[in-house]
């Protein structure tokens, strides 16, 4: 009788035990379920792009890198871009010359609308940058000036990829500052447009 009551007294606790186990297995599952997820991303990247930008006669094609941080919905870096096209003209006769210019700075953006798929970005970006008219012959630089650049542009991003988020962006610049033969600060001011792609660690 007394190992009867011993075996049943175990099955009810090994029972009250097993309870106890699945209740705190509920409760977790419940808590991992509450916590909130993390921001949309933020992290270090690394930025390449090309853009279609005002130039003289025509619009010129310019290559830009540079690197950034993201918390949240926004964003700030460094960008630098260099001519690909070629502008040339005949600023003292008879040599034919050949305009180069270069420029680089910071921006800040804003993450606006973000979905599964797709986020639509505000950017700023201050810049400084020198143009210079080179001998075609020799390459020797031959007239030189520094110029200021504000830009500012809506971007709309492809987010779906966790570690590339290529994108496209349509904005306006403008500059100043510039003192230069043959070229005047309107020649680079207006719409530009992008294409780019950011590569990092991002956290979702």
């Amino acid at each position: 009788m007394k190992k009867l009551f011993l075996i049943f007294t175990l099955i009810s606790s090994l029972a009250s035990a097993q309870e106890l186990d699945s209740l705190a297995l509920d409760t977790l599952a419940l808590d991992t379920l509450e916590k909130p997820l993390p921001p949309y991303y933020g992290g270090i990247f690394f930025e390449v792009k090309g853009s279609l930008e005002p130039s003289t006669p025509e619009k010129n094609i310019l290559s830009g890198y540079g690197v950034g941080i993201q918390y949240k919905k926004w964003i700030i870096g460094f960008n630098r871009f260099d001519t690909q096209g070629k502008v040339e003209a005949l600023v003292i006769f008879p040599n034919i010359f050949e305009l180069k210019y270069r420029y680089g700075g910071p921006f800040i953006a804003f993450s606006a609308i973000e979905t599964s798929s797709l986020s639509i970005i505000f950017r700023a970006g201050y810049y400084q940058g020198d143009m210079t008219w080179q001998r075609k012959e020799d390459e020797e630089a031959f007239l030189r000036d520094e110029f200021t650049l504000l830009k500012g542009a809506i971007i709309g991003e492809f987010s779906r990829f966790r570690y590339a988020k290529p994108y496209i962006s349509i904005g306006l610049q403008e500059m100043k500052d510039l003192d230069l033969a043959s070229v005047e600060n309107e020649d680079f001011s207006g719409l530009f447009f992008a294409v780019g792609l950011r590569i990092g660690y991002f956290n979702q």
